[in-house]
């Protein structure tokens, strides 16, 4: 009976071996019928072999309690006995071990099942993250329903861009960060409207700029002064060892002059693009040159350099000294 059980484990191992190989061979050839083949194949195997230990397990457990009767009515074979119980033991948490590895693998190949052939997505609006065909032409955020979802990070930068300018599409009382619905700030290059943002979305068409994102100029109303301010829009999810990588910071330098007036970092920190939790302003004359040749922003620069939103209902505002300041008024 033992030599029956051990060759049945044996072609179980076979089988489950043979399975992952088509499973992996599948995905690394891209083969569909290989694929799902391999995981229903793996999926059987799994069950059967994890039957066999469960099995050998009851066994091992029983011999286990007819050892222990055994040391209460031999006292003489109570050193044999010891020995053969931590032999026991130590082959039980192998099992247990090799059952476990098994329930992960088994929870990995589900996952692997779900996420062949599709397309990560993360809405901008309310984060759900979704997976969805790639071949599908108009993709939806399955919770707040909006056209704003992005697979790849620069969309999620352009949603934080949109968002500055124009506020979260599913919320008309938000208008933004950027007093330029209200009046106010007057673009000097024509930002995209919210028409060609979402065309942009969906068409993969991201914009390639030199210059910072926008360029603004400003007439107070009744005391006449007036300033030209640019801003770039970073958006990050989270903070990486203590700073945020920002590639060619150091392109902006030649636009911060009076000719095409000071550039300003608006930087938002995590988890929507739209109104994420932390939003910084900073002039670029606030970082070191260590940072503006490598690229990237300490978030001591942040705290200490950049002036950080309060709640998520301030607005930004320009002085007549030519400073980003946050206003919290109507």
């Amino acid at each position: 009976m033992k030599i029956l059980e051990l060759i049945t484990s044996v072609f179980a191992g076979i089988l489950w071996l043979s399975s992952l190989i088509m499973l992996i061979s599948g995905v690394i050839y891209l083969n569909a019928p290989f694929v799902i083949s391999g995981i229903v194949f793996l999926m059987l195997t799994t069950y059967w072999l994890k039957t066999i230990l469960d099995r050998e397990r009851s066994r091992i457990e029983k011999i286990e309690l007819e050892k222990e009767k055994e040391i209460s009515l031999k006292d003489k074979d109570i050193d044999y006995l010891q020995k053969e119980l931590v032999h026991i033991g130590s082959v039980t948490e192998k099992i247990k071990e090799l059952d476990e590895g098994l329930n992960k693998l088994s929870e990995r190949v589900e996952k692997l099942s779900e996420i062949v052939g599709r397309v990560r997505y993360e809405c901008i609006v309310c984060k759900t993250v979704f997976f969805t065909d790639s071949n599908e032409k108009f993709i939806k955020c399955p919770v707040c329903c909006t056209d704003f979802v992005a697979d790849t990070p620069e969309k999620l930068g352009m949603g934080f861009e949109y968002w500055c300018l124009y506020g979260n599409p599913k919320d008309e009382e938000d208008y933004g960060i950027f007093p330029v619905q209200k009046g106010g700030w007057k673009p000097i290059r024509r930002p995209l409207s919210k028409e060609e943002y979402l065309k942009r979305f969906k068409n993969n068409d991201l914009p390639e700029r030199d210059q910072p994102d926008f360029q603004f100029y400003y007439l107070h109303p009744s005391e006449g002064w007036e300033q030209k301010f640019q801003i770039e829009c970073k958006w990050r999810k989270e903070t990486k060892y203590g700073k945020i990588d920002v590639e060619n910071l150091k392109k902006y330098e030649k636009f911060d002059n009076e000719e095409y007036g000071k550039v300003f970092l608006v930087i938002g920190i995590g988890r929507p693009p739209v109104n994420p939790s932390n939003v910084y302003v900073l002039p670029y004359s606030a970082f070191s040159d260590e940072e503006k040749k490598e690229g990237y922003i300490l978030e001591t620069t942040l705290n200490k350099r950049g002036l950080k939103r309060k709640g998520n209902k301030g607005k930004l505002n320009i002085t007549k000294d030519g400073k980003l300041v946050w206003y919290y008024g109507e």
